[in-house]
């Protein structure tokens, strides 16, 4: 998972690492790589894959901020 934008430096390698592993991301993450495979954009609602396991919280803000933060 890339919970935020910043974390996306080494994805690719990652993601060719493990190409089985299903990629998530917020949306500002998943606009900057047309060159990998997400799954839909992480949002407030965590997906099927975790929901009732992790909950998450999406912080935004105007000018930079798109992260998820997770509890577990």
């Amino acid at each position: 998972r890339s919970p935020k934008q910043i974390h996306h430096l080494f994805l690719i390698d990652w993601q060719e690492s493990f190409p089985n592993a299903r990629l998530w991301g917020p949306a500002s993450t998943v606009r900057k790589h047309d060159d990998l495979t997400f799954q839909t954009a992480l949002t407030q609602t965590a997906p099927d894959a975790w929901l009732g396991e992790i909950d998450q919280f999406h912080v935004t803000d105007p000018f930079a901020m798109d992260e998820i933060l997770f509890f577990h």
